[in-house]
């Protein structure tokens, strides 16, 4: 990840800061990459809002179930039998 130098000049002292991203956020970006370079009906990205527990997380379809992004593992291709034929 990135390190950045802040120079605070009030206190005349420097830190260094370590931005992380966390694993639903990373999840969400390469989800919405995978959605700008291909097209697919069976995964749809449904918006930004609360779960049952009140917990603001980012919502997708995937084929009839609408699922929010922790609940998302990994993301892998798989060709249809269908287009092999």
């Amino acid at each position: 990840m990135g390190c950045y130098e802040i120079k605070l000049h009030e206190t005349n002292f420097e830190s260094k800061t370590t931005i992380m991203i966390s694993r639903d956020e990373l999840m969400h970006h390469r989800l919405q990459a995978w959605l700008r370079e291909n097209q697919s009906e069976d995964l749809a990205y449904l918006g930004y809002y609360e779960d049952t527990l009140g917990q603001l997380k980012y919502w997708y379809k995937i084929a009839e179930h609408e699922v929010s992004v922790d609940c998302i593992e990994d993301l892998e291709l798989v060709e249809d039998e269908s287009d092999s034929l």
